[in-house]
């Protein structure tokens, strides 16, 4: 074999593995899942169908017959296998610590370390000490009734993004869960409890006027260190009508507390601070 019918081989060769190895990564997802009684479960997701194991048979060839008007096959959905992993046992308070990613692949690295003993058989004797490391696809603190109150996932290196109903947050601060409270706290340099959780900071933003509600799907609203501790920063376009007849708008940024949710500071137009009470929203 000369060299060119090498080189085709090794580019055919490596498009194969890349197809193959692409497919199967993406079809398989791992959540680490925080329930409601504090014990923390691996939740691994698979496409049966592109692990080779899917139940489909091909079916037999049927005699030749006169031509049939054609049918719509139903679709049936992927089939999926689920496994479930307990990580810890239940009423155990752990830690759970998600740090910035490294890498654009979409993955979290997380540490679970308990803080409190509930016997021996609670958790692995070196998890006591080290804690449990996982690499993952998302990060859920569920309430009751499997309820999400919150979820964590990685878009991007070097940023994590926190979701809750239908708002997101970026931030590039590390994170900690306590999984018997379930509250978020930021952990790097100090640890920073977040009291206020993104689904209350847009609505005390709405409810002061600082931002219509109907342009906060376009806002970018990211998490950061503030001179009091943690804050929330809305960037986005505020609107409205001055005395009813001129149309207005201008860029806004708003900062609010995590701590206590209070408005810290607001950057807008002039005309919108001096004849805010003529402006009305839309």
């Amino acid at each position: 074999m000369n060299f060119v019918n090498r080189l085709i081989v090794l580019v055919w060769l490596g498009v194969f593995l890349t197809v193959f190895f692409g497919s199967a990564a993406a079809a398989k997802a791992d959540v680490l899942i925080i329930k409601d009684d504090g014990q923390v479960i691996l939740v691994i997701t698979s496409g049966t169908e592109v692990l080779g194991v899917s139940s489909a048979t091909t079916p037999a060839p049927q005699p030749t017959s006169a031509p049939q008007p054609e049918q719509k096959k139903e679709q049936k959905p992927e089939q999926k296998e689920v496994k479930t992993v307990p990580v810890t046992a239940p009423h155990v308070e752990s830690t759970v610590s998600i740090s910035l990613p490294v890498k654009n692949d979409k993955k979290l690295n997380v540490t679970i370390t308990p803080v409190s003993s509930a016997g021996p058989a609670a958790v692995p004797q070196t998890a006591k000490t080290n804690g449990v490391t996982k690499v993952v696809d998302e990060v859920v603190a569920q309430g009751a009734n499997r309820q999400k109150i919150y979820s964590i996932k990685s878009n991007q290196a070097n940023q994590l993004t926190i979701e809750q109903a239908n708002t997101q947050v970026s931030t590039k601060l590390p994170l900690q869960i306590d999984t018997k409270t379930h509250d978020l706290s930021v952990s790097t340099p100090n640890v920073t409890p977040i009291l206020v959780l993104p689904k209350q900071a847009v609505q005390g933003v709405v409810n002061k006027g600082l931002i219509n509600s109907q342009n906060m799907p376009q806002v970018k609203i990211s998490l950061t260190q503030s001179p009091n501790g943690v804050g929330y920063n809305f960037q986005g376009q505020k609107t409205g009508k001055l005395l009813n007849l001129f149309d207005v708008s201008t860029p806004v940024e708003v900062q609010l507390s995590a701590q206590n949710g209070k408005i810290e500071k607001v950057t807008q137009s002039p005309v919108f601070s001096i004849f805010g009470s003529l402006i009305n929203p839309r």
